[in-house]
C-alpha cells in the first residue's frame, strides 16, 4: 500500500514548466548533449545541459509547484535537478534482464516505451511524487518485434525533502498491475479537484481486439483499482506491429483521444467523476500512409491535432459532424536536422503553444503557435523551435496539472474550487466564453445529450432560442445590441433535463 501524510496545499502548480531531453555528450560534430527548456518567463527559453544519458524514447520530468526543476527519468535512473543519479534512483524496472534492460539501460540509452511514463505530485502532500511506468516482461529470447504490447504497471516513489533537497527514491519498482497494456499512459485530474486518475489502455491481441481501458486512482491514502471502463470502441493489438502512438486528454478533462498507426483516432467523452467514457467517435485518414502517430488538444479543448509522420491535421471536437471537420495543416517539406524531421509526438505547454517532436534525432522541434484558431490560422510551423542540442523521438509527458474541480459535478464535494480563470463546469450544463461576453458569446452544447438552448434575461424575457442543439456542438451568438446585464442560459436535454448557466454582457 502506498501511504503519504497529507498536507493541504494551494499552489500555482507550474509542474511541467521544465522540460529536459536530449542526449549524453559523444560528440561536438552531432551537437549532442540534454535541452532544456524553460516557460517560467512565460515563453519557452532554451538552454543546454550536461545529462549523463539519453532521454530519447522513456522520459519524463517534473517540477515543483513553483516551476524548479525537480528530477528527471529515463525509465533506467532517476536523476536529481544537478544531474547526478538520485539516491537509491538506479535500476528502473528492474529484475526484468531483457533487451531493453541490457541494451539501452545498460549503455545509458532510455528504456523502451513512447508514451510509458509518467509522474504525478501526491495530492494534498508536500514534495512527494509517484513515477508510473510500464515494464516488459519478456526475459528470454526470441523477443518480439518493435514496440511489443509491455506486461507491467509499475510505482516508484520520491521525496523531495530528502539528501537536502536533493531528493531519494523510496519504494521503487512496486507492482500495480501484471496484465497486457497498450503504451499509451495518460493522466487526468479526478473531479472532486483533488485525485488524479491514470488511464492505461489494454490492447486486443494478433486474433482479437479490446475496448477496455484500466483505469487507476491516486489519493493521499494510495492508488486504487484497476477500475476497468469499456469504451464501445474496439483497439487492435499485434506485439509484432510498429504501431507507435499517443493518448491525451483534453485540458478540460471532458474528452480522451488516442491513435496509433494500426488503429487511427478513438476520441470519448470522459467523466471526471465515475471515470466512464462515452460517445465514442473514430477517426480515420483514408488513402494516408500512417507511421508515427500524434495526437494532442488545444487549450479551449476545441480542436484535435492528429500528426501522422508526414501530415498534420486538424479536427474541429464542436462540429456536427467531427470527421468531415478534417483539415489538413501541412505536409511534410523534406527539411533535415541532421535527419528527416517528419512529424511525432505532441505536447502542450504551459505557454499555450503545441510543440511537436520528429520521429529521427534533430534540432528542432514542430510548433503550433495558436492551436485555439480554426484552419491555417492556428500558425503551425514546421521545424520553427530551435533547441541547443539535438532531441530524438519523445517529448516528456504530462496532464493538464492546472485543472481542478468539475465545478457543480456529483463529486464536487471537497471544497476545492479552481482559480476564477481555470474554471471547468459540469458538462451537463452548457458551456460559453468568453464570460463575460462583449460582442459575442461562443455557447457549447452539452456533450452526448440532445435537446434545446435558450438564453433569458432577468425579467425571464427570451432573447434568444435555439430547438434543437447537437450534442457538443459551438454556436456563435451575438450579443453587441443585448443590453449590459446578467443572461441566463439554459439547456433542457432529454438525457439531463434542464440546467441553467449565468452568462454577463458587458459593453
Amino acid at each position: 500500500m502506498l501511504l503519504f501524510p497529507v498536507l493541504t496545499l494551494f499552489s500555482q502548480d507550474k509542474y511541467d514548466y521544465i522540460w529536459v531531453m536530449g542526449t549524453k555528450i559523444e560528440s561536438s560534430a552531432h551537437r549532442s548533449g540534454g535541452d532544456q527548456i524553460d516557460f517560467n518567463s512565460g515563453t519557452a527559453d532554451t538552454s543546454s545541459v550536461d545529462i549523463q544519458f539519453y532521454l530519447d524514447q522513456t522520459m519524463g520530468t517534473i517540477s515543483d509547484r513553483y516551476g524548479n526543476l525537480q528530477f528527471y527519468t529515463n525509465g533506467c535512473d532517476v536523476m536529481t535537478k544537478n544531474h547526478q543519479l538520485m539516491s537509491n534512483g538506479d535500476s528502473l524496472n528492474i529484475p526484468f534482464t531483457g533487451p531493453w534492460q541490457e541494451d539501452n539501460c545498460a549503455r545509458d540509452i532510455a528504456y523502451g516505451p513512447h508514451s510509458g511514463l509518467i509522474i504525478l505530485p501526491v495530492p494534498e502532500t508536500k514534495d512527494r511524487y509517484v513515477i508510473f511506468h510500464l515494464r516488459y516482461d519478456a526475459s528470454t529470447a526470441p523477443y518480439p518485434l518493435y514496440f511489443f504490447n509491455p506486461q507491467s504497471l509499475l510505482y516508484t516513489s520520491v521525496d523531495m525533502s530528502a539528501e537536502n533537497g536533493l531528493g531519494r527514491v523510496e519504494q521503487k519498482n512496486v507492482l500495480v498491475e501484471k496484465d497486457t497494456f497498450c503504451d499509451l499512459l495518460a493522466a487526468v485530474r479526478h473531479g472532486n479537484g483533488r485525485d488524479w486518475w491514470l488511464a492505461a489502455p489494454k490492447p486486443g491481441s494478433a486474433d482479437k481486439v479490446s475496448d477496455k481501458i484500466m483505469l487507476f486512482r491516486l489519493t493521499p491514502y494510495g492508488i486504487e483499482g484497476p477500475f476497468i471502463k469499456r469504451t464501445g470502441l474496439k483497439w487492435k493489438g499485434n506485439p509484432n506491429t510498429f504501431a507507435v502512438g499517443q493518448a491525451v486528454f483534453s485540458p478540460d478533462g471532458a474528452r480522451y483521444a488516442r491513435f496509433d498507426t494500426e488503429n487511427s483516432v478513438q476520441v470519448f467523452c470522459f467523466d471526471r467523476c465515475s471515470g466512464e467514457f462515452s460517445c465514442p467517435l473514430q477517426l480515420t485518414f483514408p488513402g494516408d500512409t500512417l507511421f508515427a502517430a500524434g495526437i494532442s488538444f488545444s487549450p479551449n479543448g476545441r480542436f484535435l491535432y492528429a500528426s501522422m509522420g508526414t501530415k498534420m491535421y486538424q479536427f474541429d471536437c464542436f462540429a456536427a459532424d467531427v470527421q468531415a471537420s478534417k483539415t489538413l495543416l501541412g505536409v511534410y517539406d523534406g527539411f533535415k536536422a541532421p535527419l528527416w524531421t517528419t512529424f511525432y509526438q505532441q505536447r502542450l505547454a504551459p505557454d499555450g503553444k503545441i510543440y511537436m517532436s520528429c520521429t529521427n534525432g534533430a534540432y528542432y522541434l514542430h510548433v503550433i503557435h495558436n492551436p485555439d484558431a480554426k484552419g491555417n490560422d492556428c500558425n503551425f510551423e514546421q521545424h520553427g523551435f530551435e533547441l541547443p542540442t539535438q532531441n530524438g523521438f519523445c517529448l516528456p509527458n504530462y496532464p493538464n496539472y492546472r485543472l481542478y474541480d468539475w465545478a457543480y459535478s456529483p463529486c464536487d464535494s471537497l471544497g476545492i474550487d479552481a482559480p476564477s480563470d481555470t474554471v471547468y463546469y459540469f458538462d451537463a450544463a452548457p458551456r460559453f466564453f468568453p464570460n463575460p461576453a462583449h460582442e459575442r458569446v461562443t455557447v457549447v452544447a452539452p456533450v452526448c445529450s440532445s435537446g434545446n438552448l435558450r438564453i433569458y434575461n432577468a425579467a425571464g424575457i427570451l432573447m434568444y432560442d435555439l430547438p434543437d442543439i447537437a450534442s457538443g456542438q459551438a454556436y456563435t451568438i451575438e450579443v453587441s445590441y443585448w443590453p449590459a446585464a446578467v443572461y441566463f442560459v439554459t439547456a433542457t436535454t432529454r438525457e439531463q433535463g434542464a440546467t441553467t448557466r449565468k452568462l454577463v454582457v458587458q459593453h
